[in-house]
């Protein structure tokens, strides 16, 4: 049995770029790297991520599994089913709290493979918890105590902002908070593009939309938190036979809000299929 001063506070299996978020935003927040450990499959990513903030490198997952007190799996969900049946004993052994950030993988699809009793959590996060600025969501299963359930808050909030959400709407969260960093980023390449076009830079353009668009998402937040909508800054802005209001009609004769319902639509079927299989 490892004594509790053995035990790291976060075991991390896998260093992908999600994992490396989320680290490194716990860093940025003050989480002190000797808390944390990382192992990988490949053993190539995880020592690096370590050494950056100062952590762990384990190369031995099962020895990860024994020494964490909370277990974060980091890996695709197709990576899971093995690891999970290759580890089960270990995690039978030391119980640790086991979060999956994994998309289209159910807490029942978890507990299935876990042993009888492990306590899991499921979480959503984005990769803006990089810069602190994550929008995660999570969600408890059968055996999660609210203690527990805290304890993944406290690791969300490190990254960001952390809501807990019923998990059949987490497909629709994945979309528009996981997978709209993506779009966002897309977006403000398209802008910068039709700004080049028009005589500016690509720095100088992209450095005008990336604020703009970073601007206006704290607008749109004080307008939330003073009982307004998203719509009321759109009418703030477009004045009367102004530019904004041509602009507008432009994106949506093109068809602005139906690309963004498809590209929802999409992402939550996606996440079907995944847990489907």
């Amino acid at each position: 049995m490892i004594s509790a001063a053995n035990r790291f506070e976060y075991g991390f299996i896998g260093a992908g770029n999600m994992v490396s978020a989320i680290v490194q935003g716990m860093s940025a927040a003050g989480v002190e790297g000797e808390s944390l450990a990382i192992t990988d499959h490949s053993g190539k990513r995880a020592p690096v991520l370590a050494k950056a903030v100062d952590a762990t490198y384990l190369p031995d997952t099962a020895e990860l599994i024994r020494r964490s007190k909370t277990v974060i799996l980091g890996m695709k969900p197709h990576q899971q089913n093995q690891l999970l049946r290759t580890y089960r004993e270990e995690i039978a052994q030391s119980q640790p709290l086991v979060i999956s950030i994994a998309a289209g993988r159910s807490i029942a699809q978890l507990e299935a493979q876990l042993p009888e009793g492990t306590a899991v959590v499921r979480v959503m996060p984005n990769v803006a918890a990089q810069v602190g600025l994550s929008t995660t969501a999570l969600c408890g299963g059968t055996h999660t105590s609210a203690e527990q359930i805290r304890t993944a808050t406290a690791l969300c909030e490190a990254i960001g902002s952390a809501q807990v959400v019923a998990e059949e709407l987490f497909p629709v969260f994945t979309a528009l908070a996981g997978c709209s960093p993506a779009w966002f980023a897309a977006t403000v390449d398209a802008l910068a593009q039709a700004g080049v076009a028009e005589g500016l830079t690509k720095t100088a353009a992209l450095t005008a939309a990336a604020s703009a668009m970073e601007g206006t998402g704290k607008l749109i937040q004080a307008a939330l938190a003073g009982g307004n909508t998203a719509a009321d800054i759109v009418d703030q802005v477009c004045s009367p036979r102004g530019t904004t209001v041509a602009g507008l009609l432009a994106a949506e004769d093109a068809g602005l809000r139906r690309v963004w319902h498809s590209a929802v639509r999409a992402a939550v079927a996606r996440d079907a299929h995944l847990s489907a299989n």
